[in-house]
């Protein structure tokens, strides 16, 4: 991406700039659409993409787009830009490592990045075990309490029958609705 403010961007422009990131860093050439939406509280992007005949859609909201993280995303694409082609190589505990793209290299880091860490996806509460349940949800300092009002007892109902229920239409169509406001759906 380039220098300037991509909160000053159109549409048009930042579809432009992620079509030439996408072309440059992944050989991608994907058809793709940006649409910019200005609400009341802040300016996002949708962009709209196919896989195999899958719909993608990802929601950039100012908040990242501003952020530091965003910044030095886009600083370290150019940077690497500026390393060029190859070949590469990293010493690590005195064992050195080479790479002949780029893409090799970044692999390399992201993998050595995850040794050790892994992510354990959980249905409910009752299937960890107690060091974990502590860590994650019953130690004081580190969870979060939310405080839940329930202002309309038959939407809620319906809702949860919805989610919870033995039918998937529901669920589906309820994640297709909202899934682009939220950022922390896993599914």
């Amino acid at each position: 991406m380039d220098k300037e403010d991509p909160m000053t961007l159109s549409a048009s422009e930042l579809e432009e700039n992620l079509r030439r990131f996408l072309t440059q860093k992944a050989s991608l050439v994907l058809p793709i659409s940006v649409e910019k939406i200005d609400t009341d509280t802040e300016i996002f992007f949708l962009i709209k993409s196919q896989r195999d005949g899958s719909p993608l859609i990802t929601k950039l909201a100012s908040a990242f787009i501003k952020s530091i993280d965003y910044r030095d995303l886009v600083k370290n694409f150019s940077l690497a830009k500026e390393l060029g082609a190859g070949p590469f190589a990293i010493t690590r505990s005195g064992v050195e490592h080479s790479f002949s793209t780029f893409d090799e290299f970044a692999e390399y880091i992201e993998s050595s990045s995850r040794k050790g860490h892994t992510i354990q996806r959980y249905k409910g509460l009752g299937e960890m075990n107690p060091t974990q349940l502590w860590e994650t949800t019953m130690d004081p300092h580190m969870r979060t309490l939310l405080q839940v009002h329930i202002e309309d007892i038959v939407e809620a109902d319906q809702a949860f029958s919805d989610l919870m229920g033995d039918e998937v239409e529901p669920r589906r169509e309820f994640i297709e609705q909202v899934a682009l406001d939220n950022f922390e759906i896993d599914v």
